[in-house]
């Protein structure tokens, strides 16, 4: 009793350097006792020093840096939690354990020592932070954790031998196995973030990787699964995932690539799995890239072409294309690719079309990997005279025209058909921006004749001759 009324007696001596203090310290012969159904929240940093003792049966969070030199002794169902507002630390100089414990602190929390949680770690908000010296321990006993976009773990993490036998593994940090022989137990170290991005045969790959141990000598037939986050692709486009193991150096073992662009956490299988004891890791060694913008301008010198891509791997470079109907297109020049994780810009000057008697120009780009494939760019067209250009086919015509339209304003176009005397015959209006095409159908009512059609919005008024033929 004289015990427990001490611990109380600590604790309200401590409640006012809760709450105004820059540090709680609990100093060499004391101890600091929190009772079961009780929560303390400490909204400073917190430190145990050498022979004080923090006993925690219920619940502890704390919102500064935690550091421990004494003893932590703790119940199995105790509960502790950083729930700070700004990057947070956690250090020990015995070793770190504890049952439960909760991260909600969208500023994260460094580790700088081992952690060890013996049965769940709850991520609510924020990165922990962790190292190849520093790393989190996950016990036999200890639930895998659940990770998002929003909370998880960046640096080395391990989940502990734990006796997977003949049973299939749920995921683990990201690892499962399927049931089949014996695994005896098994050790899976994996490390995020960009200490983890291995160059493979000069590419990089995704920011993790796996270090899978088994006391077992084979464990042929098993399927295995890895998943990781998409923070983790490493800017890397999916579609054609492989996966690498490394005893001196890695190797590709994937018999074909797998599209895992669909899913986060990204999915990968591998069927029949013959060799452990080994790091994994995975990259996609196509060459996939996105074009994000391609546009093009008419200017003194020729026209003006500027494009934007997403990240790129193995690019060659692009062909410039260039076509006067919209259908043939000749090479009109080429320019190296920039490849690199990052967003890239491209311009081009085409000075082919200078002086000529062409009112619009179509232009694409061909991507051409160092691999040989090919991929094309959107088609745009470029007025090369004036402001506006029309093609209007055909004509003369029957029952319908089509009007292909490139303008410099996005107002929608006003189409009339009139005829010689002045009487409007036809009128709609149609909602194209830049460019596109009208139909002008069921004209076969139009009594056969010379007829004007009109296209017009504030910005210009143009009108063309159009000839109609007898219906039949």
């Amino acid at each position: 009793m004289m015990r427990n009324l001490r611990n109380w007696l600590l604790l309200l001596l401590l409640f006012p350097l809760l709450y105004g203090e820059a540090q709680v310290t609990i100093s060499a012969g004391t101890s600091l006792t929190i009772q079961p159904g009780t929560t303390l929240s400490l909204e400073q940093d917190a430190t145990i020093q050498y022979g004080g003792a923090l006993v925690n049966s219920g619940i502890l969070y704390f919102k500064g840096n935690f550091f421990n030199d004494g003893a932590l002794v703790y119940a199995a169902n105790s509960q502790f939690g950083a729930n700070g507002n700004t990057l947070q630390t956690m250090a020990s100089t015995n070793p770190l354990s504890f049952p439960h414990f909760t991260l909600n602190n969208p500023a994260g929390l460094q580790l700088l020592s081992p952690l060890t949680i013996t049965d769940t770690l709850i991520m609510v908000n924020g990165v922990l932070q962790s190292n190849a010296v520093n790393p989190i321990h996950f016990a036999a006993t200890a639930a895998n954790p659940t990770e998002t976009k929003s909370s998880h773990i960046v640096g080395r993490s391990i989940m502990d031998a734990r006796t997977v036998g003949a049973n299939a593994l749920q995921s683990f940090l990201g690892v499962s196995f399927s049931a089949g022989s014996d695994a005896g137990d098994m050790t899976i170290t994996r490390n995020t973030g960009d200490a983890a991005i291995t160059t493979i045969d000069s590419q990089p790959s995704i920011g993790a990787n796996w270090n899978i141990k088994s006391t077992a000598a084979n464990i042929s037939g098993r399927n295995m699964g890895l998943s990781w986050l998409s923070n983790f692709d490493n800017f890397r486009y999916t579609p054609a995932m492989r996966l690498y193991s490394k005893e001196t150096a890695y190797t590709n073992i994937s018999s074909q690539s797998m599209d895992v662009s669909g899913s986060d956490p990204r999915q990968f299988i591998h069927t029949n799995l013959d060799q452990l004891n080994r790091d994994f890791t995975l990259l996609d060694t196509g060459f996939k890239m996105k074009f994000i913008l391609f546009t093009g301008d008419h200017a003194s010198g020729g026209v003006q072409l500027n494009w934007l891509t997403g990240t790129e791997f193995n690019n060659k470079g692009f062909d410039v294309e260039r076509s006067v109907d919209g259908i043939n297109f000749i090479k009109v020049g080429f320019t190296d690719g920039k490849n690199g994780a990052v967003s890239n810009t491209y311009n081009y000057l085409d000075a082919g079309l200078n002086g000529s008697a062409v009112n619009v120009a179509h232009y694409r780009l061909k991507q051409i990997g160092k691999d040989g494939t090919e991929q094309f760019s959107e088609t745009i067209q470029v007025v090369m005279s004036g402001i506006y250009y029309f093609n209007v086919y055909p004509n003369p015509f029957k029952d319908h025209v089509t009007i292909d339209v490139v303008k410099k304003d996005e107002e929608p176009l006003q189409v009339r058909i009139i005829s010689v005397s002045g009487v409007v015959m036809f009128r709609n209006t149609y909602p194209i921006k830049t460019s596109g095409r009208v139909a002008l159908k069921g004209l076969n009512h139009l009594p056969a004749g010379t007829y004007f059609l009109n296209i017009a919005n504030s910005k210009f008024y143009e009108t063309i001759k159009l000839i109609k033929y007898h219906n039949n």
